[in-house]
């Protein structure tokens, strides 16, 4: 299965995903890993912005094609996509 870097940006705690040399809010915008060695790779890559205050935690979430659109597989990480359930009024349209 396919994987993405996701963290939480450290200076407002924002989703954002690893472009492969940067950090993005749009989830569309993720370098994909397609197997285990190269997800390793990207977290390794990933990891290396925490030392510099940018992100909080890179860690991989698996994702899925769905009717030719990416998404992540874990509930918990399509909630983290769009902005808190609690209030819809802080929700977040992902940016393509």
């Amino acid at each position: 299965m396919s994987s993405v870097a996701t963290a939480n940006r450290l200076r407002d705690g924002v989703a954002v995903y690893f472009t492969g040399t940067s950090w993005s809010e749009s989830f569309h915008l993720a370098e994909v890993a397609s197997d285990k060695a190269a997800a390793q790779a990207l977290l390794e890559r990933a990891r290396q912005d925490e030392s510099s205050n940018l992100i909080v935690v890179a860690y991989l979430i698996k994702v899925e094609e769905l009717d030719g659109e990416r998404r992540p597989v874990d509930k918990k990480e399509r909630v983290r996509l769009v902005g808190p359930s609690v209030r819809p009024d802080l929700q977040r349209t992902p940016t393509a």
